[in-house]
Order: structure tokens, then C-alpha cells, then sequence
């Protein structure tokens, strides 16, 4: 079992080291290390630009964050979520 202070520091880790896209369909990625594996990566939708935006939960990709990815199954979803149609989903609250 992780310490409190293990999982305190790997939360940190993957904070510091979240990445945000934002594409011209108004749709975006959050990707963040997994704090379980830092070796692989948690994903989530996001909808807006990189001023306002928020986690979009309502579309066919996702309905949650997607955890213990590879850098290569994060790129298909990259490539999802660009392919996303402008305004066709609702924002989150």
C-alpha cells in the first residue's frame, strides 16, 4: 500500500506535469501521467479554449477520464477528438 506521502508527491508529479491541447473544433485533451503507472496516462475531453474550458463528459469518446493509456493510444485519441463536430456535444457543469 502507497503512503500517504508516496501518493501526495506522484498526485504532484502529475499535476506539474499536465499538457492541454486545444483544437479549432472548440473540443481539447487534458493528459496527465497516471498516477498509478507514470509510465502511462490519463486522459479527458475538454471543451472551450485554453482562457475557459471544462471537462466534457458527454461525448462518444468518453464519458469519464480515461486511465492507463500509452503514449501511442493517446495519440488515437488525439486524433478522436479532433475529428469531434464544433458545438455537437453540451458543456459540462
Amino acid at each position: 500500500m502507497k503512503s500517504k506521502k508516496d501518493l501526495e508527491s506522484r498526485f504532484n508529479y502529475c499535476v506539474e506535469h499536465q499538457k492541454k491541447e486545444f483544437y479549432q473544433n472548440g473540443y481539447g485533451i487534458s493528459i496527465i501521467p497516471d498516477v498509478n503507472n507514470l509510465e502511462l496516462f490519463e486522459v479527458a475531453v475538454l471543451k472551450g479554449d485554453k482562457d475557459n474550458c471544462v471537462l466534457c463528459f458527454d461525448t462518444h469518446i468518453t464519458d469519464d477520464v480515461i486511465k492507463g493509456l500509452t503514449a501511442d493510444e493517446v495519440e488515437m485519441i488525439k486524433i478522436e477528438i479532433k475529428g469531434l463536430r464544433k458545438g455537437l456535444y453540451n458543456w459540462a457543469n
